[in-house]
């Protein structure tokens, strides 16, 4: 890090607010409710329509200089909510389900939707022929690579957060068309668990990887 930049986390009301959530998160009583705006830079700078989405989630630079436009007007403004500053490399939810194969349909006006590699027709027991995914598959790789280049780009000033996890079951209904997946859920409840399997373990990998490779985390 450059030792002439200041990260954001060590200023002293960032550090009273960081402390509110490790005691929320520890299950104490803070005295009131936590609230943040916005709770994504990346998504905030979509959903104002002053960057449409598919260069927003597609090209780095426009991402980055999105979230650091918008970093600026919320550090000059006192809403006196519990937000901290930070940056998110961001591609939509699709990220983990394009890791077990899924094509992955950009848009200008919306989020990126993920077309399922397991179809309606498919039988269930199709999961067991999905591989075992490495970290850097799909749109994985792309997200670590981004996150190393807003840390880089902005000297460790902000803190790199989480991209969109969603949850194994969010992602487990891209990679399974969702009607037959909650379907399988009665039906064949074996072959759903094992695909909750596949994708909680690759997100736990995923995120033990972004958490490795930048200062802050």
């Amino acid at each position: 890090m450059n030792d002439a930049v200041v990260p954001v986390t060590s200023e002293p009301g960032y550090k009273e607010i960081i402390a509110r959530w490790e005691a929320f998160w520890s299950l104490e009583d803070v005295g009131r409710p936590l609230w943040m705006i916005p709770s994504s830079p990346v998504l905030s700078a979509g959903a104002t329509g002053r960057v449409s989405w598919r260069p927003l989630l597609q090209d780095r630079e426009t991402q980055l200089n999105a979230q650091l436009g918008l970093l600026q007007w919320r550090q000059s403004v006192e809403v006196g909510d519990d937000f901290v500053p930070h940056l998110q490399a961001n591609q939509g939810v699709t990220v983990f389900a394009s890791a077990f194969g899924c094509e992955v349909q950009h848009f200008d006006h919306t989020l990126p939707w993920a077309h399922p590699v397991i179809r309606p027709e498919d039988p269930p027991e199709k999961v067991y022929e999905l591989p075992v995914p490495a970290v850097t598959d799909g749109q994985l790789g792309t997200i670590l690579e981004w996150g190393d280049y807003f840390v880089e780009r902005t000297a460790g000033r902000y803190a790199l957060a989480l991209t969109d996890l969603q949850g194994p079951l969010d992602s487990s209904y891209l990679v399974w068309e969702p009607a037959a997946f909650m379907v399988a859920m009665r039906t064949n409840p074996k072959e759903v668990h094992h695909l909750m399997r596949l994708v909680t373990d690759l997100i736990i990998r995923f995120v033990r990887e972004q958490r490795s490779r930048v200062p802050e985390f």
